[in-house]
């Protein structure tokens, strides 16, 4: 609870209450692209980039982390080594909020086996 309310505050986000994936985006640009759109993204960025760390920080981090960031990255890949993945379904309003961020809608992933 206490993230979805940290991340809807207008007072750590610009715009918090709309779907703007470009705002985690890492600046990868170089002085011959296009700096008007990297000025837009930084614009969408946090004002503290510390406001949300789900596994903490410094001498007190979670001594899981790394495993559990290991397990998740070799499933990822598992999936997407092995199967094509689709979805072909409107998604206005995807999750709903309660105490964590739930499906709003059935996700109906297609998974093709990759020959």
């Amino acid at each position: 609870m206490v993230a979805t309310s940290l991340y809807r505050n207008e007072q750590y986000f610009a715009r918090p209450l709309e779907y703007l994936p470009e705002r985690w985006l890492r600046s990868n640009t170089t002085a011959t692209e296009n700096p008007p759109k990297e000025e837009a993204v930084r614009a969408l960025r946090t004002s503290n980039p510390l406001i949300f760390l789900s596994f903490g920080v410094g001498p007190r981090v979670c001594l899981g982390r790394r495993v559990s960031e290991l397990e998740l990255e070799l499933g990822i890949a598992r999936l997407v080594r092995n199967f094509q993945i689709e979805f072909h379904h409107p998604v206005d309003k995807p999750f709903k909020s309660l105490f964590v961020n739930m499906p709003n809608m059935p996700l109906k992933f297609k998974f093709s086996d990759i020959v």
